[in-house]
Formats: C-alpha cells, structure tokens, sequence
C-alpha cells in the first residue's frame, strides 16, 4: 500500500519553481502572480501558521531573471583608529627647521616644556631667558640673531631629544623631563655662561650615587665638553679640596705642605708650600695637568668619562659648585 505524506513548503515551491512554465497566454484575467499562488498552495497544505513561520526565514523576492535577490545587509563600520599619544613628541622631533636658528631652538626648547620633556629650576631665569631669545630679544651677550647656534642650546636640544625619543618608545610611561638650573650670567666672573655656552643641570642624588649623572652623561652626543662636578657624594672628595687640605694641616702644630689638591673650577691637581714665618700657604701651583678626574670617586663614572673620551669626545673635567652638574659646549 503506497503511503502518502504531505510536502513541507519549501518542496512546494521548488516544484512550483521547477516546473514546466505555462504557453504564453495561459494566465487568465484577474489571475494572482505566480508568487500569490505559491504562497496560497503552500498554506492549503502546511497552514497558514507554518508558512508565515517559513516566510520570514525565506525570502521570495526574485528579479526578473527568476534568480533570488538578497536580502540587503547593514555595512559593518570601520572602526576610528585610536589616536597617537606621541603624536605632539612625534611633530616636534620632526622639526627640524627651528633648529636653524638661535631663535627658532629657543622655541623648540620651549615646546618640550610644554610637552613635559623639560622642567626649570626655580629662580634661575632660564625660561625667561629663553622666552627672551625666542622673540629675538638679546640676553646679557648672547644675541640670537648671531648666525651660529648658540652651545648651549644645541647641549639642552639633544638632552631633551633623548628624553623624548625614550618616551615614545613606551608612551604608556610617565615621561622623565630633563631639569635646567642656570643658563645665561652676566658679569666677570660669568665665565661660559655668558656666552650662552653653558647649562647647569640640577637633577640627580648628588649627596649619592653618579647613576643619575651618567645617564645624563649618555644623552650627550659627541662633542667638546667642560663637564663640572660636586664635592659631594660619589664625585669629587670635599678632603681633597685645598682649601681644606690647608686647614687640616693649619690645625696641627706643625704646618706641612699640601700636594694632590683640587682647586675648584680648574682640571689640575695642585700643591702649596706653607711658609712658616707668615703661618700661611702660599699661591696654589699646578702639580699634575689635567688630574683632577682622577680623584673622582665613582668607578661607574671614570668608565663613562673614559668611554667618551674613546668614542672621540673632549672632555674638561673639574670640581664645581655643590648640587649641580654644570656643562659648557667648548
């Protein structure tokens, strides 16, 4: 006995859709669409409950070519790439063109503060002085219309740069700016300050270790350099200073004569003879020329000196006033 079962919709509709198309004509007046009488067929056999339920999974919409046209889609959007955090360091160290001039530099230094590269010491007058450069204002001698690039500001240029060019390669890090104590003197006894070659740096542990000064040590390029350093910590011995060397043997009942001495401001070691009619020391003589690195105390940093000096830069090491590293451009 042959059993029956009823078609589900979709077997109706292919037959329908596959079957043999009417002669042309055959489709009397008033007749609904070929899709009506599918869809009436359809619920004649499955109900109209299952069919609606198939309806909308299946689309019937077709093109005149009897192939089914798909049903539109919503474009996924194209997500907004994040924003650069390094996009401001990243313009400024392209920035080239200001660093043709006095005046242009000063700017360049000027938007590192802002972009949190560098801090001022308090008090030192550095800031204005370098707002005072930017707006071609002269500051003691230094004149920035002056066709040559001031040493100083190429020496604070290229401390900052590092600090940016680090910074960029991890922006997630807090940045670690640079800080410039005294720029620009005047007077006798300005020295390479007053003639803008000159940048104390107030940053480190100087009662401590040198770590802090060897890497800013690092961050300069090859050049020329007065480098001077404090009696304190791990730098120059405060015995070893003359002065006090002089002091110590005063106190004894019989004076001697001093030798291996540091004379601030100066590369050499010194000795001096005391005289024993007047109770005092005479005038410091050079004792051995360019020595007075030799009694700095830190190994760490008698191996960075050392290394620069192989890399082919000049150094002029000397004992110089407490709490900064001071560096001219020579």
């Amino acid at each position: 006995m042959t059993q029956y079962r009823a078609r589900r919709p979709d077997e109706v509709l292919d037959a329908k859709r596959n079957g043999p198309v009417p002669p042309h004509g055959a489709v009397q007046g008033g007749h609904a669409g070929p899709q009506t009488d599918v869809v009436r067929s359809l619920q004649r056999l499955a109900g109209n409950g299952a069919v609606t339920a198939w309806l909308g999974q299946v689309s019937l919409q077709r093109d005149d070519a009897g192939t089914a046209v798909k049903a539109p889609t919503t474009a996924t959007p194209t997500p907004t790439p994040a924003a650069d955090p390094a996009a401001d360091a990243k313009a400024l160290i392209a920035d080239a063109d200001s660093l043709k001039t006095n005046s242009g530099t000063a700017t360049w230094l000027l938007k590192a503060q802002d972009l949190g590269f560098i801090t001022f010491t308090e008090g030192m007058k550095t800031q204005s002085n370098l707002e005072d450069l930017r707006d071609g204002k002269k500051v003691g001698n230094a004149d920035p219309k002056d066709p040559t690039i001031f040493g100083v500001l190429a020496t604070m240029h290229s401390l900052a740069l590092a600090r940016n060019n680090r910074w960029i390669d991890d922006p997630a890090k807090p940045k670690d700016p640079i800080q410039l104590g005294s720029f620009i003197r005047t007077g006798s006894d300005a020295g390479p300050h007053g003639k803008a070659s000159a940048i104390d740096i107030n940053q480190g542990d100087f009662d401590g270790s040198a770590d802090d000064v060897i890497a800013i040590l690092k961050d300069l390029p090859k050049g020329s350099y007065g480098l001077g350093m404090p009696f304190q910590g791990e730098f120059f011995p405060a015995d070893k200073n003359i002065d006090t060397m002089e002091a110590a043997e005063k106190a004894k009942p019989a004076p001697a004569d001093v030798s291996g001495g540091l004379v601030r401001f100066t590369v050499h070691l010194y000795k001096a003879s005391y005289d024993a009619k007047t109770k005092a020391y005479g005038k410091p003589a050079m004792e051995t020329a360019d020595a007075a690195y030799t009694l700095l105390k830190s190994e760490a940093l008698k191996a960075q000196l050392k290394a620069m000096r192989t890399a082919g830069t000049t150094l002029m090491i000397f004992p110089d006033n407490n709490n900064h590293l001071h560096v001219d451009q020579r």
